[in-house]
């Protein structure tokens, strides 16, 4: 009975050194396969990470500087994004309207510059109604010196023989006002004139006498 109690024992105790054994084995590969899964896991949050900054953040802040250097008025700017997903079609929408917002104000900038020659123009027109009161006396003046002179001529020559010097005198008269009424229109149709302002020098002077 000593003998067998003793096997048991022997036994039992071989069984128990073997199931720690494969207890420590087990525990061991757990203790491995838990820190593989760790690494693996790091390695993944990592790799996320990295491809959220590179494919979402890094656009997204490209994005945000296009569209402040955009408000900022550098309409040129464009977006070098080519990749297919939401963000480079986002990227494509926004080229689109950054080139349809410059298109615009450009047509803006030619329909402002021809409103403003239209208005320059129309005011020179309006300019040269008031200032034609003020001419129209002196359009009248010369045209009634003519008439005046052509009506004193004709009557004299009626009345008989007229002397060379008087008829010479009251044709220099006419001619004069005639020239002076031509020069005062064709003054008048240079300043209505459409065209381009010229800047250049000029004797103040003569301008005021004018």
């Amino acid at each position: 009975v000593n003998r067998l109690l003793t096997e048991l024992i022997q036994i039992t105790r071989n069984e128990t050194d073997d199931a720690r054994e494969d207890l420590r084995g087990h525990i061991a590969t757990i203790a491995f396969m838990m820190k593989l899964t760790g690494l693996v896991g790091l390695v993944s949050l990592v790799t996320t990470v990295w491809l959220l900054q590179r494919q979402v953040v890094s656009p997204l802040r490209s994005m945000q500087r296009a569209v402040e250097r955009f408000g900022a008025g550098d309409l040129a700017h464009r977006l070098e994004f080519n990749a297919h997903n939401e963000l480079g079609s986002l990227a494509h929408t926004f080229n689109q309207m950054a080139a349809r917002l410059s298109e615009s104000q450009r047509q803006l900038g030619e329909l402002l510059e021809q409103r403003t020659q239209q208005f320059k123009h129309a005011a020179k027109l309006a300019d040269v109604g008031t200032f034609a009161a003020g001419v129209a006396h002196e359009i009248n003046t010369p045209i009634a010196s003519v008439a005046s002179c052509a009506e004193g001529l004709e009557r004299k020559l009626k009345k008989g023989p007229v002397a060379e010097s008087e008829i010479l005198e009251y044709l220099r008269t006419i001619s004069g006002e005639a020239h002076r009424t031509s020069e005062l229109a064709a003054r008048l149709l240079t300043f209505a004139r459409r065209g381009p302002a010229e800047v250049k020098p000029v004797q103040l002077t003569a301008m005021i006498e004018d």
